[in-house]
């Protein structure tokens, strides 16, 4: 009868993870995640048969949780910038764990590890697109009639790469995109 495995793949991943957020991607090395973990290099290799695995498990955590954090964003009554601003002060939060510019580090992925990760990504990008869609449909201050003229999911495209452009660049320019977008939705009076 066979044992307990001496380490889980979650325990693996969250050693890596961890990992990841102190010396960033390019840092992250089997043999360093074996040692943490107290096991043999072949060990990870039994959850992870190469680095682009482990990275990949690494980079799709990380959007689980930026997805989970988006969760319950919009209050109802709530302004569509409010929720924008909740977004992006939740993110910039998730980010600070990092000492490295993550962001900046995810986009520079090697082909194969983007192809690993791409398919849950998307998920977990319609899901953003989601909360700040509905956001948008709900802000009370938008006239419905906006959307007539603007599609909705594209918005929140635009938005989210606004809000993801300006933290992965270490220049805050959301706010600046966030008066322009005041604008747009509500008109010059709330200038």
């Amino acid at each position: 009868m066979a044992g307990k495995p001496a380490i889980t793949k979650a325990e693996i991943l969250d050693v890596a993870y961890a990992r990841a957020q102190q010396d960033g991607l390019g840092g992250l090395s089997i043999r360093s995640v074996a040692r943490e973990c107290g096991v043999a290099v072949g060990t990870l290799y039994n959850y992870f048969p190469d680095k682009a695995s482990l990275v990949s498990a690494i980079v799709l955590r990380f959007w689980g949780l930026v997805s989970k954090s988006c969760e319950g964003n919009f209050v109802s009554g709530e302004s569509a910038l409010d929720c924008c601003r909740a977004l992006f002060t939740k993110l910039k939060a998730l980010l600070s764990g990092f000492q490295i510019n993550w962001l900046r580090e995810i986009s520079m992925l090697d082909v194969q590890t983007l192809e690993l990760i791409r398919e849950e990504k998307v998920v977990r990008l319609d899901d953003i697109y989601e909360v700040i869609e509905r956001a948008l449909f709900n802000d009370p201050r938008i006239d419905s009639g906006v959307f007539e003229h603007l599609d909705s999911r594209r918005m929140a495209r635009v938005i989210w790469r606004s809000l993801f452009d300006s933290l992965r660049s270490d220049i805050e320019v959301f706010d600046d995109f966030l008066e322009v977008l005041s604008l747009a939705l509500y008109g010059p009076s709330d200038l």
